[in-house]
């Protein structure tokens, strides 16, 4: 970290940058510790990150009991990447299908009320995202 200060652009944004922090089977705990991770960090009062990245590598649930505690774990994730105080990016976010059995459902054997449903994820994750997290913490950079 010290380094990409010392030698990058006077203007670089350090993010800690990882996946599953939306995590729903373990009520968001990697992004916790990750959290506490970057306070340890940055108690040297030397380091400093500016933003946490998510890499959502996620699934759109037919089953809407799973889809409904999945969304509780995505509005957790935001909740708590916005009381960190620091930027907050989707670096990723891709999306996978499973039926309502539970079963991976590739791209060519969607339905056209999967692809709907898919589609409306990806925007209730957005407006998530822009609800949440408050404007100053928007990363919007390169």
């Amino acid at each position: 970290m010290r380094l990409a200060r010392k030698y990058g652009p006077s203007d670089i944004k350090l993010f800690v940058n990882d996946y599953n922090l939306e995590s729903d089977w373990d009520g968001n705990k990697k992004l916790k510790s990750l959290i506490n991770w970057i306070r340890k960090w940055e108690s040297d009062g030397v380091t400093y990150i500016d933003g946490i990245g998510t890499q959502m590598h996620i699934s759109c649930y037919m089953n809407e009991t799973t889809q409904n505690n999945k969304k509780k774990a995505i509005t957790n994730m935001f909740k708590l990447m916005a009381e960190s105080g620091k930027l907050v990016r989707v670096s990723e976010l891709d999306m996978g299908m499973e039926d309502a059995n539970g079963n991976n459902v590739p791209t060519g054997k969607m339905t056209e009320a999967m692809h709907q449903k898919m589609a409306d994820l990806y925007e209730w994750i957005v407006k998530q995202y822009l609800a949440i997290i408050p404007a100053q913490s928007i990363f919007s950079g390169g």
